[in-house]
C-alpha cells in the first residue's frame, strides 16, 4: 500500500452498515496486503471470540463450584458431627439450664450458618476486586471499553445451594 510501513491501521467504519458490508471492506484490505505479513481482524470477529470463551469459562465456573459445593458439603457435615461429638457436654448443660431439643438444634444450624454466611461475604468481595483487576488488564490489552457486570444469576444460585447443602450437611448430624 503505497510502500509506506504501516504498524497498524485502524480503520473506522459507520455503524449502521451491516455485517456484509463490514466484511467486504475487511476483504478489500485483506486483498491490498496480501504478500505482506499482515493481518487483518475486525472488531465482530474478537467480540465473537470473546463471547465464545466467556460461553466457555461460565461452563468452567459452574463444573468447579459444583465440584466445591460437593467437597464443602462432606466437610461441613464430618465437621458437625465432630463438633457435636465433642461439644455434646456443653449441650447437656444446656439441655440442663431449659433447652429444649428443637432449640439445640437451631442453635447449631445457626452456627454453621454464620460460619457459611461470613465465609460468603468475604469470598465474594475477594472474587469480585480479584475478577476486575484481571478483566480490567485484558481489556487494556485488547483496548476494550470495561464494562463490569455482576453475575447476580449466579451468585443467588451458588447462595441457595451453598444454604441447603448446609441446612442438609448440619440437620442430618444433629437428629
Amino acid at each position: 500500500m503505497d510502500g509506506i510501513p504501516k504498524f497498524k491501521a485502524f480503520v473506522k467504519l459507520n455503524p449502521d452498515i451491516t455485517d456484509l458490508e463490514r466484511e467486504t471492506v475487511a476483504n478489500g484490505i485483506r486483498a491490498l496486503m496480501r504478500g505482506k505479513l499482515g493481518q487483518v481482524i475486525t472488531n465482530s470477529q474478537i467480540h465473537s471470540s470473546v463471547s465464545q470463551v466467556n460461553v466457555i469459562f461460565n461452563i468452567f465456573v459452574v463444573i468447579i463450584a459444583f465440584i466445591s459445593m460437593t467437597i464443602a458439603f462432606f466437610l461441613l457435615m464430618i465437621s458437625m458431627s465432630q463438633n457435636i461429638n465433642q461439644a455434646i457436654w456443653e449441650y447437656g448443660v444446656l439441655r440442663s439450664m431449659g433447652v429444649t431439643k428443637d432449640e439445640g438444634k437451631r442453635l447449631y444450624i445457626y452456627e454453621a450458618f454464620v460460619v457459611v454466611a461470613s465465609s460468603s461475604i468475604l469470598g465474594i468481595i475477594i472474587g469480585f476486586f480479584a475478577s476486575l483487576l484481571i478483566i480490567s488488564q485484558l481489556f487494556t490489552i485488547l483496548e476494550f471499553k470495561l464494562e463490569v457486570l455482576f453475575p447476580w444469576i449466579l451468585l443467588l444460585v451458588m447462595l441457595l445451594v451453598a444454604s441447603v447443602t448446609t441446612f442438609i450437611a448440619v440437620y442430618l448430624p444433629i437428629r
